[in-house]
């Protein structure tokens, strides 16, 4: 049942989005047996109000009663189904107070407001996490917009951690937000600040960042790591080498050169062009070290990193060296708290003669190091954002009850659909910033819809036609990007982008004489470039013009060594081949074709009639000789 409760609170919360409020408190008997009083009596309300209608009962009161019932059911639906879900577990008072306590009294609210009257920055920091926390797990309007009071707080770094929680809550709690006028009528203060625009703004394009986490993570275990391994054995070698330093310099050049030709080090460039934009790359590396005791106090995975704090004090305590390492920790523009306390927490488990050696190293760079440090300036207000946006992932991807977690960064994030939006998109100037962020970050569906919507505005803007098309390709629905590119096309007849996807998308859709055409032109007019080419061999190819298509292959190979090199190449090289009786070269050019294993497939699938007793003569032949 507990696992389940997700399910049917979702179902309650699909029920108020559609304003079925009697299905609503139907669905919410099932689970709420502790409140079948409170059901009732919503449910008594609902029919009284039902009756009147039906009489035709004029009653200027029933969309404000209305509202008021469905406010009412999704916070006791919160209430209910917390019942079902494990408390977190904290020891620190502040998260006692506010992060535990299901509906605020006004002593709480007193209290809370106590602590960001004082002005303390680790009290208002933990208080801003802690309100956050439990206006997602139960929603009241108090906690909102006692939220929105802390994004007042005179120190940065709460109001910083204030406002991220508003846009938070305002992404989760999105549907119910048009039944609270006041949260509305605080919003418009709020953002009437060009300044809690800006960073709202940076804010969520930080929260679409962390959709792509996951990605980069998998890239990097699957892919990169692995590759690296196959050269490890030289890495060690070179670490056993007692050679000169020319010598050592050579075999780093050359260890590069490999990472190079691997197209690994255009990977790691990239990351670290990710990752100095605000992307999360750290998350793999520190996955396995948020399984220390520590982090079984919610607190802590929010709890700022901070010298004092008893949990790692002893470990920088005595020597400047130690000292200098935890500077260098604490200003740290690549970690955020979390992992950084996921460090300190690692260098305590392991033996003491370990940590020595580690600050032992530390002690040989310590002059630099001090120079560094005195360098290293204080973090932006974007980047501290960012930071804590990576301790809030953290939280919601790996607690050990994450499973219980509403996980808005897994939801479709259609920032630009929310009703908030209309607070930070005053002119309209963030939409198209934010279209095109949706594009980069591979949100297809979700820059698609608003380039429609900018397109409605603005029918003129070839910009706008190019995006579209360009999101109707990555979703692979090619007629609908074929239309886009056409009017582009229009607009600018001259632009070779556009002639070169509409010839894509043309090939996609079977019009291969247009995409033909199109593709002949360009290479004619670039015949450099040969990507024209050999796109225009694999569009006759696809049509069936095998003896044509053969001709612009051979041709290619003449132009470009290195293309033989490619498996695409030599497949379709080996069905002209095949077309044209010349068996043994073509299954000579499909050896070529790797991974084998995937050969069959690539032969069924392509254009090419092959009955499947040719196939399986192909893959025979290539198996066993």
């Amino acid at each position: 049942m507990t696992r389940n409760i997700i399910d049917i609170r979702a179902l309650v919360y699909r029920s108020l989005q559609n304003r079925n409020l009697g299905r609503a408190l139907a669905q919410l008997m099932v689970i709420g047996n502790a409140h079948t009083e409170k059901i009732q009596n919503l449910q008594d309300t609902y029919r009284t109000l039902l009756s009147y209608y039906i009489d035709g009962t004029d009653d200027p009161d029933r969309a404000e009663i209305v509202d008021y019932l469905i406010r009412e059911t999704y916070e006791l639906t919160d209430i209910i189904c917390t019942g079902y879900i494990p408390s977190l577990y904290c020891e620190d008072d502040i998260f006692k107070q506010l992060a535990l306590t299901a509906l605020y009294s006004d002593s709480t609210l007193t209290y809370a407001h106590d602590i960001l009257d004082s002005n303390d920055e680790l009290k208002g920091c933990l208080a801003t996490s802690a309100i956050l926390l439990s206006c997602l797990n139960v929603f009241q309007e108090e906690k909102l917009l006692l939220l929105i009071d802390y994004c007042g707080s005179e120190v940065n770094k709460v109001m910083l951690r204030a406002l991220t929680g508003v846009i938070i809550c305002l992404i989760y709690h999105n549907e119910r937000l048009i039944h609270y006028p006041k949260i509305n009528n605080r919003l418009n203060i709020l953002f009437d600040n060009d300044e809690n625009i800006s960073l709202s703004q940076t804010i969520i394009k930080d929260i679409i960042r962390c959709t792509e986490t996951e990605r980069i993570s998998d890239d990097i275990n699957n892919k990169i790591l692995p590759s690296i391994s196959k050269i490890a054995p030289e890495l060690n070698k070179d670490n056993d080498t007692d050679g000169d330093k020319k010598d050592i310099e050579s075999r780093i050049y050359e260890i590069n050169d490999k990472l190079e030709d691997m197209g690994i080090a255009d990977k790691m460039r990239t990351y670290a062009q990710l990752q100095a934009e605000g992307a999360d790359i750290n998350i793999s590396t520190f996955r396995q070290l948020k399984n220390f005791p520590f982090f079984s106090n919610t607190e802590n995975w929010f709890m700022p990193f901070y010298r004092e704090n008893t949990n790692v004090a002893d470990l920088f305590e005595n020597t400047d060296e130690k000292k200098n390492m935890f500077d260098l920790l604490l200003k740290s523009n690549t970690l955020c708290d979390s992992d950084k306390y996921s460090l300190c927490m690692n260098l305590k488990s392991v033996s003491s003669g370990i940590r020595a050696t580690i600050f032992d190293g530390f002690k040989e760079e310590s002059e630099d190091l001090e120079e560094h440090l005195s360098e290293i300036t204080d973090l932006s207000k974007d980047k501290y954002v960012n930071h804590y946006l990576h301790d809030f992932y953290r939280f919601i991807k790996l607690h050990k009850d994450h499973r219980y977690f509403k996980d808005i960064f897994a939801s479709t994030l259609d920032i630009h659909n929310m009703a908030f939006f209309r607070f930070i998109n005053p002119n309209n100037d963030f939409l198209p910033e934010l279209a095109a962020f949706y594009l980069n970050k591979q949100l297809y569906g979700n820059s698609l819809d608003a380039y429609l919507k900018l397109l409605a505005t603005d029918s003129s803007n070839i910009q706008y036609y190019k995006a579209i098309g360009n999101c109707y390709i990555k979703l692979k629905d090619y007629s609908n990007a074929c239309t886009y590119y056409k009017k582009a096309d229009i607009i600018n007849s001259d632009e070779e982008s556009v002639i070169k996807k509409l010839a894509l998308c043309y090939r996609k859709t079977g019009n291969f004489k247009e995409a033909e055409k199109l593709y002949t032109s360009l290479s004619a007019t670039d015949d450099k470039n040969l990507s024209y080419l050999y796109n225009l061999a694999i569009c006759q190819v696809e049509k069936g013009d095998y003896k044509q298509a053969l001709n612009n292959l051979y041709k290619l190979r003449f132009m470009d060594e290195d293309v033989k090199l490619s498996p695409e190449y030599n497949l379709y090289l080996g069905i002209c081949l095949w077309s044209e009786g010349k068996k043994k070269e073509a299954v000579g050019t499909l050896r070529n074709y790797n991974p084998l294993h995937e050969l069959e497939k690539a032969l069924k699938e392509s254009s090419y009639p092959f009955s499947n007793e040719e196939v399986n003569f192909i893959i025979d032949y290539l198996r066993l000789n």
